[in-house]
């Protein structure tokens, strides 16, 4: 699970999506809205580099900075 601050809008309209990306790689449209939110398929016991973005009616927005997590049960 990930979570992260909620902006109300990004800009002038409000916020219709979230994605991530996990070590660099493509980005993935999170499922539901809000935050927290499950990524699903990670392995607990591996670091995992980890980036948010959030999209209204103007497109994306920048990406958050990374963080690094490691899952775990």
């Amino acid at each position: 699970m990930v979570a992260f601050d909620v902006p109300s809008d990004i800009g002038s309209s409000a916020v219709t999506r979230y994605g991530y990306s996990i070590n660099g790689g493509t980005w993935t449209n999170l499922v539901g809205s809000g935050s927290p939110r499950w990524i699903r398929g990670l392995k607990n016991g591996v670091s995992y580099s980890i980036r948010i973005r959030a999209m209204n009616a103007a497109g994306w927005s920048a990406a958050s900075n990374e963080i690094v997590a490691t899952p775990h049960k």
